[in-house]
């Protein structure tokens, strides 16, 4: 970690010799560098381009998941940087954000949904979530035909709730990228392998030894599962011999990229093994596998650049629940895996279309986004349920761009729908329980995914003297025909002050 933050430094110092220039503008301009490979960064070496912000940003509002805050707040520092010399080329950044909520309860994990099965607390409460993040990759010629390079993504979050039921979680998500490049002119062929690994753990606590008996849903997959006290058996907060709720995926993969005169294609493939538990008491294993498409182009009319960005990507999940007995022998107890039950299976596809015009003084993007799930869930032999959900967006955000202020804005329209269906594989299983159902978080979550909204964004940065720039960000959200969320609207303000190098 020293190391990758010494190489941040050495970018950052090489950059403050360089021009001022917008970075998100420079970065977009080389459509290498939506792809996974660092060694496309030095296929366009027109501009460098840095910049370091400091920010503070408050939320407001009712239209919200049942695991956010009414008003939660943030505030943090990040940099940015892209340097080009004679040779190589390297990029890189630093982030840290701290943010806060009151009132807060649902979801016990950092990003809700990321798994196949989520932990839902009850007890209103105060969150207070810190995130440090950095990345750094470098290209080098080789050859006048060949590059080598590398990067790496790194980022560390603890997520606290001081209130009973109070937890503590701690966040890894590292992403390590060597690839290489093969180029003559304007067309390449590239090659890159992936490793990404995220873990995270849960550990709930309770202080005292009051009346209250606090609850948890354990979600085993479309809000079905298992409810009751947080330290009883099937929650697996509480396990004997295990720490917390450990969770901890590993991704291998490798993406191939190949650009003719201008147009990028990659093709991504990622295999993931996940699992939950640790030692011997391993209570789910979930492997994955996706395979992504991305397209883009890249033309010039004039003074102005056209844009075209599109990816679909293809993700299988599946969840196997282990059948698990404790044994004692000799004074020795262990726990002995006699198999496991596939209880969870769900199919993805995520597509994203992208057209961008860029003049010298204006923008504008047109954007639209799909995605559509299937899930099946099957935590009880014979009852079965699926569900079919689909989600889109459109977006449209033009900027106009003067000597001393930048006005973008953008219009927003998401909708979705989805179909749930719930039946018995066999008629005569004899099975007389049925399987758990939190019937009113299910609503929630699939009115808050599906529901029809309009969004509005205004985005003002202003350019000040010796390379300093203010910007605001204000945001209005109107959602319609909301029954089981507690409100219809939402609103958002960020101010920032940026140094551009």
């Amino acid at each position: 970690m020293n190391r990758a933050l010494c190489s941040i430094v050495a970018v950052l110092s090489l950059a403050a010799t360089a021009t001022a220039q917008d970075y998100d503008r420079t970065v977009k301009q080389n459509h290498w560098n939506v792809s996974s490979n660092i060694n496309g960064i030095r296929q366009d070496r027109t501009n460098d381009a840095a910049y370091a912000e400091l920010y503070t940003g408050v939320e407001n509002g009712g239209f919200k998941s049942y695991s956010e805050s009414l008003t939660p707040w943030k505030a943090g520092a990040k940099t940015k940087a892209l340097v080009h010399l004679d040779r190589f080329s390297m990029a890189g950044g630093f982030s840290f954000e701290q943010s806060q909520g009151d009132g807060m309860c649902g979801s016990m994990f950092i990003h809700p949904g990321l798994y196949p099965v989520d932990m839902l607390e009850f007890t209103p409460g105060k969150k207070t979530l810190q995130t440090y993040a950095f990345d750094g990759g470098l290209s080098v010629d080789l050859t006048p035909y060949v590059r080598l390079g590398g990067k790496i993504d790194f980022t560390s979050s603890n997520w606290s709730k001081r209130k009973d039921l109070r937890h503590t979680n701690y966040r890894l998500d590292m992403e390590v990228s060597p690839g290489i490049m093969f180029h003559e002119g304007t067309s390449a062929i590239g090659l890159n392998y992936i490793f990404k690994r995220d873990t995270e753990t849960i550990t709930a606590e309770q202080i005292g030894t009051g009346e209250s008996t606090y609850y948890v849903f354990h979600d085993k997959g479309l809000m079905y599962g298992v409810y009751g006290p947080w330290g009883s058996s099937g929650i697996h907060l509480d396990e004997v011999g295990v720490s917390g709720f450990p969770v901890a995926r590993n991704f291998h993969g490798a993406a191939m990229q190949f650009d003719a005169d201008g147009s990028l294609f990659e093709l991504t493939y990622l295999h993931g093994d996940g699992k939950i538990g640790e030692k011997q008491s391993t209570w789910y294993r979930f492997p994955s596998n996706s395979w992504k498409f991305c397209w883009s182009d890249k033309y010039k009319m004039g003074k102005v650049v056209y844009l075209s960005r599109l990816s679909h990507e293809y993700v299988s999940v599946q969840n196997n629940e282990s059948v698990l007995e404790k044994v004692s022998s000799g004074g020795v107890s262990s726990m002995i895996e006699h198999g496991s039950n596939l209880i969870y299976k769900e199919r993805s596809q995520i597509t994203s279309l992208e057209d961008e015009l860029l003049a010298e003084k204006w923008e504008l993007m047109l954007a639209i986004y799909r995605k559509q799930s299937f899930t099946e869930a099957f935590q009880m032999y014979p009852y079965v349920s699926d569900m079919d959900l689909s989600q889109y967006s459109v977006v449209l955000a033009p900027k106009i761009r003067r000597k001393a202020w930048e006005l973008g804005t953008s219009l927003s329209f998401t909708f979705g729908h989805y179909k749930s269906d719930e039946y018995q594989s066999t008629e005569d299983s004899g099975v007389v329980t049925t399987p758990y159902r939190l019937e009113e978080y299910f609503s929630m979550d699939m009115e808050y995914k599906t529901a029809k909204r309009l969004g509005a964004e205004i985005d003002l940065r202003v350019h000040l003297p010796k390379k300093i720039y203010l910007k605001l960000d204000a945001s209005a959200l109107k959602a319609f025909n909301v029954t089981t969320i507690g409100g219809d609207k939402r609103f958002a303000a960020t101010i920032g002050l940026g140094y551009e190098f």
